[in-house]
């Protein structure tokens, strides 16, 4: 085919229009090739927004003669190819749009190759690839046409471009025009698919080659590229299966005939890989359940899966949120498929009342059947376990059955925190289903008769056997309904209520002040700065950050500070810091990070929230800013440093195998002189804990950590809860247990032998009416921040002594007391008869909460038995789920 423009060979340099015009005249060539001058000019400025380029291309073409125009827009389109499709597309319809509107001849030739052309770059509009065939109809004879046809859908099914949904019409219309019919259709489109790899195919599309495909059977090579093909899709491309399931591309796999790239194994990872997310509105991707057709698929070619002994991975994702679909890997271990484990952090998903399959695969495999049953049970609504929505299910019960007996030995000889806690969730789990399913579940409730939470409470250590007399001196200065909040100027712990604040020093007040708010303040916090108060408000209820502040010194001066964000009680949220907020070393300012506050000063306080000291040094970080966040301060203007550092303790690079630092909560400070011992552990005056945590983790938050004392002392700590952050480890007195402290607003104490909750205090202020509301509830308070806990010291040594030697005996004496019901005070009078070597009035009133907490839990443990022994005495139904059967019956 001669042309008498010929086709660019670097179409960013195109010259077409000016090849077309030199048979115009040299005039004609030269005004053309200042046009191009000015195109590229153009072009160049608007670079690298097309839009823009093109945009500005229109204007200069509204100065051409019409004749012009076609050969104008296909050299725009040439010089666009290769950076920007679309608008060469834009610029192709342009170039026809403007030969129907004027009429204007066309040169059959060159509109052929320039098809070729655009269609081999992508750059040819969906639209005119399918109005392309209907022009060769007009201009070449219908085989020549068609022929013409097939070798532009090939290059453009090679090229990035997409293929039309109507493209099977096309075809249809194009072979039987030449005389052909389905097999040629069948061959052209098959071939078509299997070059167009990871291009977007619209379903209607393939569900027509599916049809074709299964009335008119390929060539191995042409199903193998089917195989592969692997089609962006905004769902599930199930519709690309149903092209291997009805083309005999499946059959051919399961046969030996074809195999993927790479093998079955890596094909199903891709597919799972590929489409396991689909794209919701407005930005992010949402899981979907894997469709029917991979399920025949898996199932057709599992004999292979196995003969290949290739484990199967099935949790990798393209949007990085890797996790497994229960269903999936349910069918994968039914057909004794090997699957890579990715570790308990990677999501399972469970579909519920839409899952395809029973489970009962995925519920028996030893290591996924565990994962399974946390994941039901997480999704739980209204109480139950796993076996409420997957009844008949022996490895579910099995699972149930652990969790059970978890929490049937807290309630042996757990902490009594976690006792009262396992009552109350196995009031949540023991429905029907689940105690029907659980053979000696009533027996074992019966035999609890909670002496052993109770008897390692008192043998652990009580949180009342610990005290702040400096504290409590403060206190007796406010009403208690009237305390308001705290603030921290470490070691200096301030407690304000609505006109007073007492700042408390380890050994003793150090300061007092009244003060006077203004009646529409909504907010406010006291601050201890260098013997002064700094107090601040909102007027805003909605807004608890101050805008307003005055010295105690000068009230009159009020005035608006810099910065608010740190003019806020301490109030147990992540930006606390755990109350590490320094005074500095002559006690006359207030580090906040950043810089130093001094009495008088309107500077406010800022978000560094996060500070570490060694008594000579300060460092500081903001929250979430991790290890790296850390920077030494200036200990007298407060000033940080550029580099990041850290201090010598936390600066370790030997870790414990599968663990890193949790930026966050790494502590260290240097105890003042009239400190006690710190019951956290202390290294001379420095005192600290470097907290680790697991890798790799998922959700939001980690929730296992490795935790290291300044002293030496170590423990391990899981949470069950995420954003539960530890931060110490305590050594009750006189021999009680150690133990890893975890939260801030509620405190909760887990004895780092087995992680059992021994017990829960909370903060300031004392917790609202949303917490736990009964009188015996195991939360006691309120005690300091997390950083003051280094000032309390044990109340009575002796009487921690006794109740660390407490035998059983008196253990049931004092349930028993308590179970009577006994009042407060006479209660009081029983544990002196009992326990005569406890004689603080502190340490009694915890003896006696412990009790009745105790009694309480064994209260409601009985009406629980109650509860399940009606619900087992109901007769079964023939549909009632099976005990399980690879465990022994509930003790």
């Amino acid at each position: 085919m001669n042309l008498v423009v010929p086709l660019p060979s670097d179409p960013s340099r195109s010259e077409a229009y000016a090849d077309w015009a030199r048979s115009h005249g040299p005039a004609a060539q030269d005004a053309a090739r200042g046009v191009l001058a000015d195109v590229r000019e153009r072009i160049s400025l608007a670079y690298p927004k097309a839009g823009r380029a093109l945009d500005r291309l229109t204007g200069l073409a509204h100065r051409l003669p019409a004749a012009h125009l076609p050969w104008y827009w296909d050299t725009v389109a040439h010089r666009f190819m290769s950076w920007d499709t679309r608008s060469a597309a834009r610029a192709y319809t342009l170039a026809r749009a403007a030969e129907r509107e004027h009429d204007l001849p066309v040169d059959t030739a060159w509109r052929r190759q320039n098809v070729l052309l655009l269609a081999g770059s992508g750059a040819l509009p969906v639209k005119e690839l399918s109005g392309h065939q209907a022009w060769l109809a007009t201009v070449l004879d219908p085989a020549a046409a068609h022929e013409e046809y097939v070798r532009v859908l090939a290059a453009w099914a090679a090229s990035p471009g997409e293929l039309p949904a109507d493209l099977a019409r096309r075809v249809r219309a194009s072979a039987r025009a030449a005389g052909l019919g389905g097999p040629e259709e069948a061959r052209v489109l098959a071939r078509t698919l299997g070059a167009a790899r990871g291009k977007a195919l619209p379903d209607t599309l393939l569900d027509a080659v599916a049809a074709l495909l299964a009335e008119h059977p390929q060539d191995d090579d042409v199903l193998a590229a089917l195989l592969d093909v692997f089609p962006e899709s905004k769902n599930d491309a199930a519709a690309w299966l149903r092209v291997l399931l009805r083309s005999g591309a499946a059959g051919a796999v399961t046969s030996g005939r074809i195999t993927p790239e790479g093998g079955l194994a890596a094909w199903l990872g891709h597919y799972t890989r590929s489409y396991s997310h689909y794209r919701v509105p407005y930005g992010g991707v949402a899981r979907q359940p894997m469709p029917a057709e991979l399920f025949d698929l898996v199932t057709r070619f599992a004999p292979r899966l196995r003969a290949a002994e290739t484990p199967v991975t099935l949790h990798e994702d393209r949007w990085r949120w890797p996790g497994l679909d229960a269903d999936l890997l349910d069918l994968c271990l039914a057909e004794g498929l090997a699957v890579v484990d990715p570790g308990e952090n990677i999501r399972l998903t469970f579909w519920g009342d839409g899952s395809r399959r029973d489970l009962k695969a995925l519920a028996a495999d030893p290591v996924f059947g565990p994962r399974l049953e946390g994941t039901v049970h997480a999704g739980l609504r209204g109480g139950g376990t796993a076996i409420t929505r997957l009844p008949e299910n022996p490895g579910i019960a099995a699972e149930v059955h652990t969790r059970v007996e978890r929490l049937l030995g807290a309630l042996t000889d757990g902490g009594l925190a976690a006792a009262d806690e396992a009552v109350e969730e196995l009031a949540e789990l023991l429905d029907r289903p689940t105690a029907t399913a659980l053979d000696g579940i009533d027996e074992a409730l019966a035999a609890l008769d909670v002496t052993g939470p109770l008897a390692r409470a008192l043998r652990a250590g009580l949180p009342e056997e610990l005290g702040w007399p400096a504290l409590e001196e403060a206190l007796a200065a406010l009403a208690p309904e009237d305390v308001a909040g705290v603030t921290c100027t470490w070691p200096v712990l301030t407690v304000y209520g609505s006109s007073k604040a007492v700042a408390v020093a380890p050994g003793a007040v150090r300061a007092s002040t009244g003060f006077t708010l203004p009646e529409d303040a909504a907010h406010h916090c006291v601050h201890y700065v260098g013997g002064q108060f700094l107090v601040s408000w909102s007027t805003d209820p909605d807004h608890a950050f101050a805008g307003s502040a005055f010295w105690s010194d000068r009230p009159e001066e009020v005035f608006v500070p810099a910065q608010s964000y740190g003019l806020r009680p301490y109030g147990g949220s992540i930006q606390g810091g755990l109350g590490y907020q320094f005074e500095t070393r002559d006690g006359g300012s207030r580090h906040d990070g950043e810089r130093v506050l001094r009495p008088g000063g309107r500077e406010g306080i800022d978000h560094y929230d996060f500070q570490m000291g060694d008594g000579t040094h300060v460092w500081s970080s903001k929250v979430f800013a991790g290890r790296k966040g850390w920077a030494r301060v200036d200990p007298v203007t407060g000033e940080r440093a550029a580099e990041h550092t850290l201090p010598a303790f936390h600066d370790a690079a030997d870790l414990p195998e599968g663990t890193a630092f949790f930026g966050d909560q790494l502590t260290l400070a240097a105890l003042p002189a009239d400190a006690p011992p710190s019951p956290l552990g202390q290294d001379g005056a420095l005192t600290g804990c470097r907290v680790l945590h697991r890798t790799p983790y998922a959700g939001p938050s980690p929730t296992e950590f490795v935790l290291e004392g300044i002293d030496g002392r170590r423990a391990r700590y899981r949470s069950r809860r995420p954003g539960r952050r530890p931060w110490g480890i305590i050594r009750l007195p006189q021999g009680g247990e150690d133990a890893v402290l975890a939260g801030e607003t509620a405190i909760r104490c887990h004895a780092a032998e087995d992680n059992s909750l021994l017990w829960e205090v909370h903060g300031f202020p004392a917790p609202d009416a949303s917490r736990r509301a009964r009188p015996s509830g195991h939360s006691v308070g309120p005690y300091p921040p997390p950083a003051f806990w280094h000032f309390l010291a044990p109340r009575d040594p002796a009487a921690s002594e006794t109740l660390r030697a407490l035998g059983d005996e008196t253990v049931r004496a004092l349930l028993d007391a308590a179970v009577r019901r006994s009042d407060h005070g006479s209660l009081r009078d029983r544990v002196a008869r009992l326990l005569p070597g406890v004689s603080d009035a502190k340490v009694v009133d915890g003896v006696v909460r412990a009790a009745q907490l105790a009694a309480d839990v064994l209260r409601r443990r009985e009406e629980l038995s109650r509860r399940v022994g009606i619900m087992r005495g109901a007769p079964r139904s023939n549909s009632a789920p099976p005990s399980p059967t690879r465990r022994s019956p509930l003790r």
